[in-house]
Parts: C-alpha cells; structure tokens; sequence
C-alpha cells in the first residue's frame, strides 16, 4: 500500500495492489478526509468512473472511492506514477466538473496532437476524436471539457505510451462497459485538459470505423464520418 500527503480537494488517497484471484488488481482509493484534506470534498468522484466498494474498504470503509486496474505486479512504476500524478491533479479535475473551472481545450487538444498524431500514423494505428470534441471540431462554439479518443486496437497501448508522463491512469482492460483504455491530463497540476482514451469495448461498434479529417492548427484531425443528410 502506497499513500500520499493531503493535496487538497479534499480526499486522502491509498494505492494497493491484490494479487490473490481473481486477478491481480491496483486500486486506487479515495476517501473523504475531512479537515486532514482541506475538506470536504468538492464533490463525489462517479465522474472519473470510481465507485464505492461492495463492502467495506480496509483502507477508506464503505464510503471509499475506488477505481480498480487489473495489472501484474510488474506494472507498479507506471501504476504509481498514474496514481500519484492523480493526486496532484485531482484538485483541477473537481473543480472543472462541480465549479466552473475554465479548461484550456484549444491548447490541451494541441498538444495532445502534436504528442500522438504523428506516432499513431507512423504505426498504422487508426485513432478518432468522438464526442463533444468532435462537435467543437466542426463547429467551435462552447469548448468541451474533456477530449475523448477512440482508437482500433493496440491504439490504447501506444497512446499510452505516448502520454506516459501525464497519465492519470495506466493503460488496462477496464472490463466490458469501458474495454480497454487509460486516463491523462495534459497541462499542470493546476489547469490541463483531461483525456480519456480507449478502444471500444467488444460489441461497441467495433467494425463501425468512418472517418473522416478537417483541418485544425496544422493537423488532419480524425473524427467520425457524419452520415449523408
């Protein structure tokens, strides 16, 4: 077990890892801290995908946030550097989603570019900006919060080799409503842009993959093919 010294937003936070069966699995714990975190919390971590655990945490109790990785052992460097930079980041991340935080989009979208854009075509990777970014892309009018990129598989891997030093979380089979992806935030500890990142977890669409590129900032930018009409 790892913990960490209070970064404010109003959590304390635990890595552990279980090696028992089913699998060997990292988690990452958050629990309220009170007065010890500059608390109370900004608000609940749902967003980020922790959930409270089945039954009570031996590190946070029942009210724990926990957000699990199914990793070997072998992957702890990376796991801690995930987790760590989650807690620095955390305070940023809170305040984006419960109080209006500007989010630096436009720069934190040009940087991920300029990281992953060229990597991705080298290897023959498909990857694709979906969701609101998407939107923003063909019509800049409220900036998104959040990026979200889909890749074909192996893409998750390579984006999160990539990013490795920004990663908020490590690459992993997150199970079958998330499939295979990783978690970043580009920019400082303060202000960056988060990135979600995965592959479409199987029967999600898998064989759908048009797309189309627009310009943006010097790059073509990949985001789905909008149907006719």
């Amino acid at each position: 077990m790892v913990s960490g010294p209070d970064l404010g937003a109003g959590y304390l936070y635990q890595l552990s890892f279980d090696g028992d069966p089913p699998g060997p699995t990292f988690v990452f714990h958050a629990q309220d801290g009170g007065v010890d975190a500059s608390g109370p919390p900004i608000g609940p971590l749902g967003f980020l995908g922790y959930r409270h655990p089945a039954s009570a945490c031996m590190f946070g109790g029942p009210r724990c946030w926990e957000r699990s990785f199914a990793l070997p052992e072998s992957e702890l460097v990376r796991a801690r550097a995930a987790y760590q930079r989650t807690r620095f980041c955390m305070a940023a991340l809170l305040g984006h989603e419960y109080e209006g935080t500007p989010v630096p989009f436009v720069e934190g979208l040009e940087e991920f570019l300029r990281r992953c854009d060229a990597p991705m075509r080298s290897a023959g990777v498909g990857y694709r900006i979906v969701g609101r970014g998407a939107a923003w892309l063909r019509r800049p009018e409220e900036l998104p919060t959040i990026l979200t990129v889909e890749t074909r598989p192996g893409g998750a891997a390579l984006l999160g080799k990539e990013l490795e030093p920004l990663l908020l979380e490590p690459v992993a089979d997150r199970g079958p409503e998330e499939g295979v992806g990783g978690r970043a935030f580009l920019g400082t500890f303060r202000s960056g842009l988060r990135v979600d990142f995965g592959e479409p977890p199987p029967g999600a669409g898998r064989g759908d993959w048009s797309v189309e590129e627009l310009p943006w900032a010097g790059f073509a930018v990949p985001v789905p093919k909008r149907a006719p009409g």
